[in-house]
């Protein structure tokens, strides 16, 4: 049968272009980056205290702070940052902003509770990690996105539904921009006149053995 013929074309085009159906890989990646730029963040709040004054703080210390980092990523994981594919840029600025003040102000208040003559010193150096984490963050998303986009194991294989040539424009955006997230895999259209493919895409009209198949 030509639907059997068709879904076959489409099983062989997905096993041969998509390994995986997982963005744990790109989530994985997006929150190495994310630790990093976190201490580098308070790095930078602790050597601007140590610049005013070196009696106020040690500046090395602040390499001690990596233990906050899996209650910080926790985080940015419950507020949906990874793999964040789905978030808009500036609902991802929102949410970077938000968790980041809140979790550095945290620890901030929480280094009061510590025996420690340099107390003061340490929790104005957190907060000034705020601004910087909120400028760095976002910026640093875009970045490793724009260049892990260039490999095949960064995205989500997508099926686009569509009517007539309504899809094409989403379709030739997903292509031309991969760090999006979104590496089309099927188009599913319900126009009789549109079949075969579409940029290298397997173009299939909506059947239940279709449904089945995906």
């Amino acid at each position: 049968m030509p639907m059997k013929d068709d879904i076959k074309k489409f099983e062989e085009h997905y096993s041969k272009n998509f390994n995986r159906t997982s963005s744990f890989v790109s989530g994985v990646t997006i929150m190495v980056f994310d630790a990093g730029i976190l201490l580098l963040s308070i790095g930078i709040g602790f050597f601007l205290v140590n610049f005013v004054n070196h009696s106020f703080i040690n500046f090395r210390s602040f390499v001690d702070y990596y233990i906050y980092l899996p209650a910080i990523l926790a985080v940015f994981y419950a507020a949906d940052l990874y793999p964040g594919i789905m978030n808009s840029p500036a609902e991802d600025v929102k949410r970077l902003s938000i968790c980041t003040f809140f979790c550095f102000c945290g620890i901030a208040l929480s280094i009061f509770v510590e025996d420690a003559e340099d107390k003061i010193a340490i929790a104005v150096a957190l907060v000034l990690a705020v601004p910087f984490a909120t400028i760095l963050l976002p910026g640093m998303r875009e970045a490793v996105r724009r260049f892990f986009g260039l490999f095949k194991f960064w995205g989500l294989p997508a099926v686009v539904y569509c009517s007539g040539k309504s899809g094409d424009l989403v379709i030739q955006r997903f292509l031309k921009n991969p760090y999006l997230g979104y590496r089309p895999a099927l188009i599913v259209n319900d126009s009789k006149k549109i079949k075969g493919d579409f940029m290298g895409i397997p173009v299939l009209p909506p059947s239940q053995e279709l449904f089945d198949a995906i």
